[in-house]
């Protein structure tokens, strides 16, 4: 068995970017802290407005700062209110789609190698009706090992 460190890795910093912004929604976002979040929007589970994905069929990065409602955390996704050409929308991030997540506030950033497309496709844990259930539950009861981000620091 090869033990994938790299899969390991990816789920770990997602679990920071997951309770990170748990912690904003329960207590709100405060200077100076803001994010850049970006993320794939062709891949499943991603909903955004659709001229949105013209715009960007690859990835698109978004700005949590003054201008943001609702954001909702569950183990999977992230949801939130946004406006898009002054129009309030709700999306949805699941978290393997995430590509960088970034707090310039506070000089921290997190880099994220998301699976190929074809591997999500094929996966059948991604299926309509579970990803469905999954956005659906409350967040899980969070177990984990702390992780050191100070590699990944800028000094």
């Amino acid at each position: 068995m090869t033990i994938d460190y790299e899969r390991y890795v990816q789920e770990a910093l997602q679990g920071a970017v997951r309770q990170i912004l748990s912690d904003v929604a329960r207590d709100g976002l405060q200077e100076p802290n803001h994010f850049y979040v970006t993320f794939r929007t062709d891949y499943p589970g991603v909903d955004l407005p659709a001229f949105v994905f013209e715009e960007n069929p690859e990835d698109v990065t978004i700005v949590l700062q003054h201008q943001f409602w609702d954001l909702a955390v569950t183990s999977q996704a992230f949801s939130v209110k946004l406006y898009f050409q002054d129009i309030l929308y709700t999306i949805r991030v699941p978290f393997y789609a995430l590509v960088s997540f970034m707090d310039p506030g506070s000089r921290f950033g997190l880099q994220f190698t998301p699976p190929p497309l074809e591997e999500l496709k094929e996966d059948s844990h991604l299926s309509e009706k579970n990803r469905s259930v999954a956005w659906d539950t409350a967040s899980e009861p969070r177990e984990g090992k702390v992780l050191s981000l100070d590699a990944f620091r800028r000094k």
